[in-house]
């Protein structure tokens, strides 16, 4: 009994070190939080990047108004070129959505475009706002 609570103890105490060191290990990886609205609310789309060495993790939430969609437009940029996109659509209410992106180059993605557009009925897409982030910030 002695040698098993040593054990426990033991590994407890190794394991100190690096739950300390992991939200120094954090701040490695920024993230960057966006928020997009139009409508006074009626279409909004928030959320977050990770910033990783070559990827960027997404997480959001997209909300539009009833009977009528938002579209989350994502664009991934490596310097000026452009190497990744992706939406996501939500419909008459929230919809979360999260996914990642890896570009295998030196440097990964540099900046992500996020875009919220609307459709009311079978319209084409609108576009209402967006924002352009790096690993500092959005603007």
């Amino acid at each position: 009994m002695r040698t098993l609570a040593a054990a426990v103890a033991m590994a407890a105490v190794m394991a100190t070190p690096f739950l300390a060191a992991s939200p120094a290990g954090a701040a490695a990886n920024p993230r960057t939080h966006y928020s997009l609205a139009y409508g006074g609310g009626e279409y909004t789309l928030k959320g977050n990047i990770i910033w990783y060495n070559r990827t960027v993790q997404i997480g959001a939430s997209l909300k539009a108004t009833e009977d009528n969609c938002a579209k989350a437009r994502y664009k991934f940029w490596h310097g000026h070129k452009l190497v990744a996109q992706a939406e996501r659509v939500a419909c008459s209410g929230t919809k979360g959505h999260g996914f990642s992106r890896q570009f295998n180059q030196r440097g990964g993605i540099t900046e992500v475009t996020v875009d919220l557009l609307q459709q009311n009925g079978r319209r084409a897409w609108t576009y209402l706002t967006g924002t352009s982030c790096t690993r500092s910030g959005c603007r």
